[in-house]
């Protein structure tokens, strides 16, 4: 498909001529917050202790394994993978990478064209925009929960903030930015701003995952820079994560999420 209106089968996309586009039958989408309920269900059945509401304050090899501290106790424990999104920064300066959490604002529109807008006949997008950041949609679904509306933002477009302070919710401006955005590209979603929210984006330098050991740490490990797409990578990122936890190394190849690239690009 180049260029213009796409083909029939997605016809609601409006591109500019020359571009191209790639359709995926079968790609999907999950919702987050289900997903994580799930996730945590099935950890807890299998013997995890799940403790919610709580902060680290601390944490530090020791001669026989790890110490974590938090506003509620100690834990000691045999290792430790931290991967606090935002607040890594302050959990893991020896890891010597500048990480940036943005707070990203996210739009919920009213479809103009409610049948075209809704799963399957629309499928998840994201549109490369050239010298601009890319723009992303969710469509509605049935079996959608709260808030309603095609689900639409910009990816990594947001404005740096302190992830333990209040985070304001979106403008007026910043959603009808979104709007104007999607109707440029799929005008079928964009009659109007139902509400918004905002998202934490936890940036690296080159906006790619950081997943390493923490320096001079023997059984400390640390997952950080999602920079906004880490989510889609839950399933295989937990069996990274717990084959180090578990056996201090991994046979998937994760060389190239390794802290030391920056220090090359430096």
């Amino acid at each position: 498909m180049v260029g213009g209106r796409c083909s029939s089968r997605v016809q609601e996309f409006h591109l500019p001529d020359g571009w191209g586009a790639l359709f995926e039958p079968g790609a999907g989408f999950v919702r987050p917050e289900r997903a994580v309920l799930a996730a945590t269900a099935l950890a807890r059945s299998l013997g995890a202790e799940v403790h919610e509401n709580e902060r680290a304050t601390a944490w530090s090899d020791t001669p026989s394994g790890v110490r974590v501290t938090t506003d509620r106790a100690t834990y000691e424990a045999d290792s430790l993978v931290i991967a606090a999104g935002a607040w890594t920064p302050s959990l893991a300066r020896e890891l010597g990478v500048r990480l940036q959490p943005l707070r990203v604002a996210i739009a919920w529109l009213k479809p103009a064209l409610p049948g075209a807008c809704a799963s399957p006949r629309m499928p998840a997008w994201y549109i490369d925009r050239p010298g601009s950041s890319g723009l992303y949609g969710i469509p509605t679904a049935d079996d959608q929960d709260a808030p309603q509306g095609v689900k639409v933002a910009t990816h990594g477009d947001g404005t740096p903030c302190d992830p333990d302070q209040p985070r304001q919710p979106p403008t007026s401006e910043e959603l009808e930015s979104i709007r104007l955005a999607a109707a440029e590209f799929v005008p079928c979603a964009a009659d109007r701003a139902l509400t918004g929210t905002t998202c934490l984006y936890t940036m690296s330098p080159d906006q790619h995952f950081v997943v390493d050991r923490m320096p001079g740490c023997a059984r400390t490990f640390v997952a950080c820079g999602f920079s906004g797409h880490g989510f889609k990578f839950m399933p295989v990122m937990g069996r990274v994560l717990a084959d180090l936890a578990c056996d201090g190394a991994t046979s998937l190849p994760i060389g190239f999420l390794a802290a030391k690239r920056f220090a090359k690009a430096s």
